[in-house]
């Protein structure tokens, strides 16, 4: 958490706030210490006692009940149970007794006893609000309104949602808040609290909602219908109020049904609840009762009153909810009521609040809660000219209907998103041995949930649980990506299917879905159970719940099981190249690439093979993200074109698309990562900017997962992303890309693919100042599009060149200049290091260490010894292969990294003797095929037998015993004469 931002945004909302503070503080206090004392002086609470409690928070003013989760479930029983808990009570007094002298101390004891508590729905948020209505000097309600979105990102903390895993979050978030209130002199934690609340509201909300009104019109015509028909039912409701009473759904409260023109009224819920519960006659009469006591409600208790008693009423009635009870308020009492629990509604009511929370299918227990937020509403928008000057029925229909509008097009734009956010959160309330760092954010199609933290960390970083949407179904299963390593990833599948494939078969009939096991994909490989959907609905957030459920339980431990051998299998791709399991970059070569990176854009790691080049530029990039939609990786090839790389011509069968065969121009991976780069940065913009990138990568993603009847959609939301970034000036576009996020494409083997033409025209945009935003900012039109196109700043390019195949000196100069370059070469340090035969700081060092090594001290039956001599050797060859070819031509230290994971002398000699046969060899062979005298130069008699100009390697099986073949590494090392250089 950032200390400084936190102090500093205290001082300006203190600076602001403090006579708002001033003026409630003392009647606040003294609400707070009668609830509390209430709470800690009876040994049990009656009903009577809650009644009381309840009274007394009623009292509480609104923008401060606000600030805590205190609820009054509407069960009697279940509330009884939740405020005689005796955890609860025990946080409450310890937290009284607590002063600055034993702040730590009790800190420490309420944050044990918060692990233990397992009342349903309560978690930090709700238990943290106890404790500081017990002692509000002492500590604060760290809930959704009192710590926003927007200053939680500021300041650099999470949300304290959930169960035992927010506990030590908490805790950090309490000791630093309190550090920095006693720094800036503010005395009471609650004082804290109403400050960091006022980060999303007051003049916050004023201002967003006066966004929402100047970025949606509503037509006079649109209004007035929408008017009328309201109008209208709720004229033939009251004119029938008496006869409603006995009336079922049909012939009576279908009356309902004509509001259909009202986008944002819709009765489904109470015409199931109707005929589910026809003999059920009290319902009628409750609706009833709610509407004639409405009509005639002239103050804001008596509604409250009413709101509660009806609320009461219609709790066991399934069907009957918030949302219903609200909809028919509203078309009552227009002038009072806003249904904010309605879907597109509540997603622009999350905006205006800066809040994740949703209110739509807040419980009944919950109604005074949402009247509060309703009337917070209507109090600021009589501060609104276009709203105010309205009559107040007429307001607050306007209003609806706008802000309907708002959420509808943020559901449109971020549905997948939003709906992934849903069912994590769902997850984490029912899994409480899950911890909320476990799970990823959700993007616009998948979210991960990572494995446990006791997993090993290559395990975790590799493979994932994740929600995804795959066409037009919903998946929920494991993600397995050694980056850019398939047949790795075929062995991982492999491992976890082993013996337990029925294992996914019962889980997918048990949850009602299909199983699917993805080998066929470029890399990643899945196993997903999958179920199709036509919209995105609670049944569906139940579904993928319970799946997800049932999945961990019952696959994390066969994962776990298996890990071990997993990460063999994971290792044997990520460690070549030098710094082990850590896969950690040396940090002054990591300061190079990012140095070169923020100067060029672009760079190439170059140097022999097996030095590490290709492993460099993958941890690099998962170094600075996790997120596998922040990257991509490629292979250049001979027949590789500027068709695959940005775009070209390609056919699409007919019964791929709904229009028969045809031709369409496809994007290539260049073009599509520098595509979402553009619109992750665009998703920022407070304008319809956001709506169109957002639209743009719902789009590609359709397209990447095989839906190609997305196309046209996407050519045209293109084309219109296109248009309104031509019309931004260069430093408004540079302003859009200030923070966006950092995309990378690694390019393996770049040289091996003919550059000029796969790169063709882009080669001059790839240039840091020719970038979108830059100074010499280039838009370009593509010839097969004929779209406009520009590399955005956000996207960085790592190549990679083995110069065994190409020298550095043969790069087209054209790409020579817009690169910058780094020379990877073998490295002796990371070999004795990571081998456990040394600790060396340099190459000088690593090098004096192997020339003191003398041969006959080596002994061979030490597997150190053994290590030192593969060392050796490597080094040896290498200097012969300086003096008879080049440099370039070196072998690189990964080759025996692969004798670190054996410790017996039996072991690594075995494992020496499959690089060197395997690998080493064959690549000499390569490099010296037509030289046979410089072939022998570097390995000697001992392994290569020359005769004129031919030559004939010895085998393996030609050694008759270990000692045999390492007495002629020893002589290979013996004969190489005056070390040059």
């Amino acid at each position: 958490m950032d200390r400084e931002r936190l102090k500093q945004v205290l001082r300006e909302l203190r600076e602001r706030y403090k006579e708002e503070w001033n003026e409630s503080e003392d009647d606040v206090l003294r609400k707070l210490k009668d609830f509390a004392e209430i709470m800690l002086s009876r040994n049990k609470l009656s009903s009577e006692d809650i009644e009381q409690l309840k009274k007394i928070w009623d009292e509480i003013p609104i923008n401060f009940r606000r600030l805590f989760n205190i609820f009054f479930p509407f069960d009697e029983s279940e509330r009884i149970r939740m405020y005689n808990d005796e955890t609860i009570r025990k946080l409450m007094q310890i937290a009284k007794e607590t002063n600055n002298e034993n702040f730590e101390e009790n800190l420490e004891k309420i944050t044990e006893l918060m692990g233990n508590v397992t009342i349903r729905n309560v978690g930090v948020a709700t238990l943290s609000s106890f404790v500081a209505v017990a002692n509000p000097d002492m500590f604060m309600p760290t809930t959704e309104m009192s710590i926003s979105s927007n200053l939680r990102d500021y300041i650099g903390i999470d949300r304290f949602i959930g169960g035992q895993s927010n506990v030590q979050k908490y805790e950090e978030f309490m000791k630093t808040v309190k550090e920095v209130a006693n720094e800036i002199g503010i005395n009471s934690m609650l004082e804290v609290a109403f400050y960091l609340s006022k980060y999303s509201s007051g003049d916050n909300m004023e201002e967003r909602i006066q966004q929402i009104l100047e970025s949606v019109e509503i037509s006079d015509e649109d209004l007035e219908s929408v008017k009328r028909t309201i109008y209208d039912v709720k004229n033939e409701i009251l004119d029938r109020i008496d006869e409603l009473r006995e009336k079922e759904w049909e012939n009576g409260w279908d009356i309902l049904n004509k509001l259909h023109r009202v986008p944002y009224l819709r009765f489904t819920e109470m015409r199931k609840a109707f005929r589910e519960h026809e003999n059920l006659p009290n319902l009628p009469k409750i609706l009833a009762d709610f509407v004639s006591e409405l009509k005639n409600a002239k103050n804001l208790d008596d509604i409250r009153k009413l709101l509660e008693n009806t609320a009461s009423k219609l709790k066991n009635i399934q069907h009957m909810s918030t949302t219903q009870l609200l909809h028919l308020a509203h078309v009552i009492r227009s002038d009072l009521f806003i249904p904010v629990t309605q879907w597109q509604i509540s997603n622009a009511i999350r905006f205006i609040y800066d809040s994740s929370e949703n209110l739509h299918g807040a419980s009944l227990d919950r109604i005074l809660d949402i009247f509060n937020i309703i009337n917070e509403l209507r109090d600021l928008i009589k501060k609104i000219p276009i709203l105010s000057q309205l009559p107040r029925d007429e307001r607050l229909i306007k209003f609806s209907l706008i802000l309907y509008k708002y959420g509808e097009r943020i559901i449109s734009s971020n549905r997948f998103n939003r709906f992934l956010e849903i069912i994590g959160r769902k997850f984490l309330e029912r899994c409480a041995e899950v911890s909320e760092n476990q799970l990823g954010g959700a993007t616009n199609y998948y979210r991960l949930l990572y494995l446990p933290s006791d997993f090993d960390e290559t395990v975790r970083r590799y493979i994932h649980l994740e929600w995804l949407f795959r066409g037009e179904k919903l998946c929920v299963g494991i993600h397995i990506e050694v980056t850019g390593d398939p047949n790795k990833n075929d062995r991982i599948l492999n491992t976890i299917l082993r013996d337990h494939q029925s294992k996914f078969e019962e889980i997918a009939r048990d949850v009602g879905g299909e199983l699917e096991i993805l080998r066929d994909l470029r890399v990643y490989r899945w196993i997903h159970i999958s179920k199709p959907y036509s919209e995105l609905n609670e049944d569906l957030e139940e579904w993928a719940v319970k799946a997800m459920t049932k999945l961990y339980n019952e696959i994390v431990p066969i994962i776990r099981e298996r890990q071990a051998e997993i990460k063999r299998i994971i290792e044997e791709s990520t460690e070549v190249g030098g710094k082990g399991n850590e896969n950690k970059i040396d940090i002054i070569l990591k300061n190079k690439i990012d140095q070169i990176l923020n100067s060029k854009k672009q760079i190439i790691l170059y140097g022999p093979p097996g030095t590490g080049k290709t492993w460099t530029a993958q941890n690099y990039v998962m170094g600075e993200t996790n997120n596998k939609k922040f990257y991509e990786f490629v292979t250049f090839h001979p027949s590789y074109s500027y068709e695959e790389f940005v775009e070209g011509l390609k056919p699409i069968p007919a019964e791929a698309t709904t229009s028969g065969l045809k031709f369409i121009v496809e994007d290539g991976i260049f073009k599509r990562i520098a595509i979402k780069a553009i619109c992750e940065a665009l998703k920022s913009a407070n304008n319809n900017l956001a709506n169109i990138a957002n639209e743009l990568l719902n789009s590609l993603k359709e397209i990447e997962n095989g839906n190609l009847n997305e196309y046209d959609r996407y050519l045209i939301n293109k084309r219109e992303l296109w248009n309104r970034i031509k019309e931004l000036s260069k430093e408004d576009i540079n302003e859009l890309f200030e923070n966006a996020p950092k995309f990378y494409l690694v390019i393996d083997e770049i040289n091996r693919g003919d550059i000029s033409r796969i790169f063709g025209e882009l080669i001059t945009l790839l240039e840091a100042d020719k970038r979108l935003g830059e100074d010499n900012q280039i838009i370009v039109t593509l010839p097969y599009s004929k779209e406009p196109f520009g590399v955005p700043p956000n996207l960085f390019i790592i190549g990679t060149m083995n110069t065994a195949d190409r020298s550095i000196a043969l790069i087209d100069i054209a790409l020579r200049r817009r690169f910058g370059f780094i020379e990877l070469m073998p490295s002796y340090k990371v070999l004795i290091n990571e081998l456990g035969i040394g600790n060396v700081n340099n190459e000088e060092e690593a090098i004096r260490k192997i020339e003191s090594w003398e041969i006959n001290e080596l002994s061979e039956e030490n597997s150190n010894d053994v290590k030192k001599l593969a060392v050796k050797v490597l080094y040896s060859i290498n200097e012969k292969i300086k003096r008879v070819y080049d440099r370039d031509h070196q072998i690189g230290h990964s080759y025996f990294l692969k004798l670190k994971d054996y410790e017996t002398r039996d072991e690594t000699i075995k494992t020496l003797k499959y690089i060197w046969f395997h690998e080493i060899i064959p690549l000499l062979q390569e490099y010296f095929y037509d030289s046979p005298e410089k072939l022998k130069d570097v390995l000697s008699e001992e392994f290569v037998i020359v005769d004129e100009n031919s030559y004939e390697f010895k085998q393996m099986e030609d050694f008759s015993n270990d000692n045999e073949f390492l007495n002629d590494l020893k002589g290979l090392i013996m004969s190489r004469g005056e070390r040059s250089g």
